[in-house]
């Protein structure tokens, strides 16, 4: 989620869209499974991030989201948002009227830290969750508990992505 949502191009390894465990570079040596890929790319996301095919998902829409929305990626403006107990990473991308948060924990020991509240009360209109399908009211969500609701990360844009 990080590579995909941080200022820079993302670096994407052929056959790493899905889970790999192995420890040696991806270095696009290793024969490529295209058939199970394909069949992944027919399928419901699967939105269990524990999953091996979320990261299949997560990938292919966050994707979508950059060639939805190339200026939020490309110029857009990066806002990194604190976190009093470190407990997360989290920032916005925001371009013309196009905004984009991004949350990943980075430890799962405090559910209830609170982003700066300064930083997302601007937002008045529902935010989407790329990776769920589903709105989150950050008028209502106090807490990244309330944001990410179960999941190690989270990505809120303010308009969603087309039907896939």
């Amino acid at each position: 989620v990080l590579k995909a949502t941080l200022p820079g191009v993302p670096d994407f390894y052929q056959g790493t869209e899905l889970r790999d465990f192995s420890l040696v570079d991806p270095d696009n040596r290793r024969p490529v499974d295209f058939a199970k890929r394909q069949t992944l790319l027919g399928e419901d996301t699967d939105t269990d991030w524990r999953s091996e095919k979320f990261k299949f998902h997560a990938t292919r829409r966050l994707l979508s989201l950059r060639r939805q929305f190339p200026g939020t990626f490309k110029s857009g403006a990066y806002q990194p948002i604190a976190c009093p107990d470190n407990t997360v990473i989290a920032f916005t991308r925001a371009h013309r009227m196009h905004r984009v948060l991004v949350i990943a924990r980075i430890r799962f020991s405090n559910d209830h830290a609170s982003v700066a509240r300064p930083a997302l009360r601007e937002t008045k209109a529902p935010m989407y969750d790329i990776l769920r399908d589903r709105v989150v009211d950050l008028r209502r969500a106090a807490t990244i508990r309330d944001i990410v609701d179960g999941f190690p990360v989270a990505v809120l844009s303010s308009s969603p992505l087309p039907a896939h």
